[in-house]
């Protein structure tokens, strides 16, 4: 029996079966890692100091969580970014 359910309501992941004592669980499956589509619309915010500069980017490519993606902003600048935290 599997040992995680993706649970769509929540988004998160959940352990669905009692996991005996030292027993190593699988990694999550892939279709529960968080993931950027592209064409998404995100929230690029950049920290230095006491200063924040928020803008609107949009995912030039698909993204896994702990990955960096590219973004593209409303003038066309395209350029990496670190991975996307994950939303709740």
């Amino acid at each position: 029996m599997p040992a995680f359910r993706y649970d769509p309501n929540e988004g998160v992941v959940r352990v669905v079966r009692t996991l005996a004592e030292g027993e190593i669980a699988p990694a999550p499956p892939p279709f529960a890692v968080a993931r950027v589509e592209p064409g998404r619309k995100l929230r690029l915010e950049a920290k230095v100091g006491a200063v924040v500069v928020e803008r609107e980017v949009e995912a030039v490519q698909a993204g896994a969580a702990g990955e960096s993606l590219f973004v593209r902003t409303a003038d066309g600048a395209v350029f990496a970014v670190p991975a996307p935290e994950a939303e709740r």
